[in-house]
């Protein structure tokens, strides 16, 4: 049994090969993945459940679900192209 996954796992690589993480500058948590840090201005929606976050407004002015009290825009962030 554990021989067929594995055979199946090595075609799966051989025909769909995981990205490079490596290429981009800064590893795999570069400037293009991640936004800046924006404090939080006021509660939209309360959490209902307990995987569930708030909805959240930051100081720029978009909207993101959030714990604490900064949160990453996604919409602030600049993708960085070339090196």
């Amino acid at each position: 049994m554990f021989w067929r996954e594995l055979k199946r796992e090595t075609i799966a690589n051989e025909l769909y090969p995981p990205p490079d993480l490596g290429k981009f500058p800064g590893g795999k948590r570069g400037p293009q993945r991640k936004g800046p840090l924006r404090r939080v201005v006021k509660t939209l929606k309360e959490s209902e459940g307990i995987f569930d976050r708030p909805v959240v407004l930051l100081e720029c002015d978009h909207v993101t679900t959030s714990w604490g009290v900064k949160a990453r825009c996604s919409e602030c962030r600049k993708v960085v192209k070339g090196g």
